[in-house]
C-alpha cells in the first residue's frame, strides 16, 4: 500500500502543476503474470490498478506503466527501461519477458458451460469458508454451497448479518445443515488465525475459501487520501495475504477471490478499488507458481448484490441516457459461472454481462488506448462518435474567450458537438471525476487555483468563466506591465 500512496501524493502533487504536465511512468519488476507459471511481485501489484485508473482521470499526464524482468540482471533491465522510454507509440502498458516486449490486449471470449461436465459436488465432510459472508452475495454463495452439497458452512464477516440473513440462515440450519457466523476483521492476521483454528478444533477439515470481503469508498484520485485508500485495501490485500498465510499448513480443494473487473479495465473514480482487485489477480498467479489452488474472477456488476451491485449503481447514476448499456450478472448466473470456474486451470477470468464495445461508450476517453485495440475494431466511428443528448432549448452560446475555451474542455471531455454556457455539467451526464478533469485543465490552462467545492454548486461554463475572471484580474494586479499583457494574450 505504500508504493500506491507515494504515487497517490506524487501524482496529486503534479495535478496542482500549473505549467504543462510531465509524462508519468510507473515502473515495476515482475509485477504482471506475463508468462504461465512465473512468480509475480505481489507487493507491487497494486500500482498497475492504480495507473489504469490515472490514466482515465488524468489523462494529460499520460502514465504508461512498464514491467521489467526481475531475472534479469540490473543492466539489462535498465537498458530495456531507457529504450522503451525512448519509443513514442501509444503503448502505455508494457512489460519485459528474456529480452522480449509484451503489450496486453483486451479480447472477449464466451464462458459456456463443458459438454457433459458434472456439476460441482461439494464434500459434506467437509468445511467451507466464505469471507464477507454476512453480506447479501455471502449468504447467496452459502446457499449455493449447500445445494451442491456442502454441510458445514462459515461465513466471515466484520458484522452480524441482518435480521432478514439471520432468518435465511436459520431456515438452512433446520434442513440440518452448520451454518457458523465467526465476526471478524479478515485483515486482522491475529482475528483470522482464531477463526481458523476455532474451525480446525470444533469442525470438519476447511477445504475451500471464497474471499468476497470489501469496501466502497469511490472518489476521484484528487479527492482520495492515505485513510480512504487504506479503507479500501485493507480487506482486499491484508486480507487476502492473511488468508494465503494462515491456510498454507492446509490442505484447500479451491481459493476463490473475488476481485473486480475495474483492475483490468480501470475505472473513473474507483483508483483504491482498482489498485486493491490487482493485488488478488497477482495473489491468484503467485499462488499458481507455489503450486496451490487459486483463481481471481473480476466480476462485473451484479444484479442486486455485493459490491459489484453498489458499483452498477453508481454507473447507472452518472450514465443517465446510457443506462441501456449497463447489464447486471443475475445471481443464478452469476452462481453458475463460479461453478464452472471453481475448478478452472486458469487463474484469472474476466466476467462481464455486456459487449465490451458499450465499455468505450460508457467511458469515451478509453478511445485510442492501445489495450482497447481488438475492441475498437469492429466500429471505430460509433465509439468514438460518443454523445449525449443536449437537454437545455434555451441555449446559450460563448460570449467571451474565457467561455469559448471551457466550452472546448467541455465538449471534448462530454464528447458532444454543442454546449450551452448555461448548461449544467452534471445534467449533461458528467460526472464528479469527468469535473475534477475539466477544473484540473482549466486552471492549467488559465494558471490560476480555484476553489473545486466553490465550482461544483453549480458547474456551468458561466459561473466558472466569472470565477476565472475574478482570479486572473486578481493576479493581474500583482503583475507588472509586460506580464499583465502576455497573460490577456493568452
Amino acid at each position: 500500500m505504500r508504493g500506491c500512496n507515494s504515487v497517490l501524493l506524487l501524482v496529486q502533487a503534479l495535478a496542482k502543476r500549473l505549467a504543462a504536465s510531465p509524462l508519468l511512468y510507473l515502473v515495476t519488476r515482475s509485477a504482471q503474470p506475463v508468462k504461465p507459471g512465473e512468480q509475480v511481485a505481489i507487493e507491487q501489484s497494486s500500482l498497475w490498478g492504480l495507473g489504469k485508473v490515472i490514466s482515465f482521470e488524468l489523462p494529460e499526464l499520460k502514465c504508461i506503466r512498464i514491467d521489467l524482468d526481475c531475472t534479469q540482471s540490473v543492466k539489462e533491465a535498465v537498458t530495456h527501461l531507457v529504450n522503451q522510454l525512448s519509443i513514442n507509440d501509444r503503448e502505455d502498458q508494457v512489460a519485459f519477458r528474456g529480452g522480449l516486449r509484451f503489450v496486453p490486449r483486451l479480447l472477449p471470449f464466451a464462458i459456456t458451460k463443458s459438454p457433459g461436465k458434472p456439476a460441482v459436488s461439494l464434500r459434506a465432510d467437509s468445511t467451507y469458508m466464505i469471507t464477507g459472508g454476512t453480506g447479501g452475495l455471502g449468504h447467496k454463495t452459502a446457499e449455493w454451497m449447500i445445494q451442491r452439497g456442502a454441510r458445514h458452512v462459515v461465513l466471515l464477516g466484520r458484522r452480524r448479518p441482518s435480521p432478514s440473513i439471520e432468518n435465511i440462515i436459520d431456515q438452512l440450519r433446520c434442513e440440518g445443515v452448520e451454518i457458523a457466523i465467526e465476526q471478524a476483521d479478515v485483515s486482522d492476521l491475529a482475528q483470522l488465525k482464531t477463526v481458523i483454528d476455532k474451525i480446525e478444533s470444533t469442525m470438519p477439515p476447511l477445504r475451500g475459501v471464497i474471499h468476497a470481503a470489501g469496501v466502497l469508498d469511490d472518489g476521484s484520485i484528487l479527492n482520495l487520501n492515505v485513510q480512504r485508500m487504506k479503507n479500501v485495501m485493507a480487506p482486499k490485500v491484508d486480507g487476502t495475504w492473511n488468508l494465503h498465510h494462515a491456510t498454507l499448513h492446509l490442505s484447500l480443494d479451491f481459493f476463490v477471490l473475488f476481485s473486480s473487473a475495474v483492475s483490468v479495465l480501470g475505472s473513473p473514480g474507483q483508483g483504491n478499488y482498482a489498485a486493491a482487485s490487482s493485488y488478488l489477480d497477482a495473489m491468484a498467479h503467485y499462488r499458481r507458481s507455489l503450486g496451490l489452488p487459486a483463481i481471481s474472477i473480476n466480476w462485473g456488476p451484479w444484479a442486486e448484490v455485493g459490491l459489484a451491485f453498489e458499483v452498477s449503481e453508481k454507473l447507472l447514476e452518472q450514465n443517465g441516457s446510457n443506462q441501456h448499456l449497463i447489464k447486471v450478472i443475475k445471481i443464478q448466473e452469476g452462481l453458475q459461472i463460479l461453478e464452472e470456474l471453481l475448478t478452472d486451470p486458469t487463474p484469472q477470468v474476466v466476467v462481464l454481462p455486456f459487449d465490451l464495445k458499450n465499455l468505450l461508450q460508457l467511458y469515451p476517453t478509453t478511445a485510442g488506448m492501445a489495450f482497447f485495440a481488438e475492441i475498437e475494431r469492429g466500429d471505430t466511428r460509433a465509439t468514438r462518435l460518443y454523445a449525449r443528448p443536449n437537454l437545455r432549448k434555451d441555449y446559450v452560446a460563448p460570449r467571451n474567450e474565457i467561455e469559448h475555451k471551457l466550452s472546448e474542455l467541455w465538449r471534448q471531455t462530454l464528447h458532444i458537438d454543442r454546449v450551452g454556457v448555461q448548461d449544467s455539467f452534471f445534467e449533461l451526464g458528467g460526472d464528479s471525476v469527468l469535473a475534477a478533469q475539466i477544473l484540473s485543465l482549466a486552471q492549467k490552462a488559465f494558471g490560476i487555483r480555484i476553489n473545486p467545492q466553490e465550482a461544483f454548486k453549480a458547474f456551468t461554463i458561466e459561473r466558472l468563466a466569472k470565477m476565472l475572471e475574478v482570479e486572473i484580474l486578481c493576479k493581474i494586479d500583482a503583475m507588472s506591465e509586460d506580464e499583465a499583457l502576455r497573460q490577456l494574450s493568452k
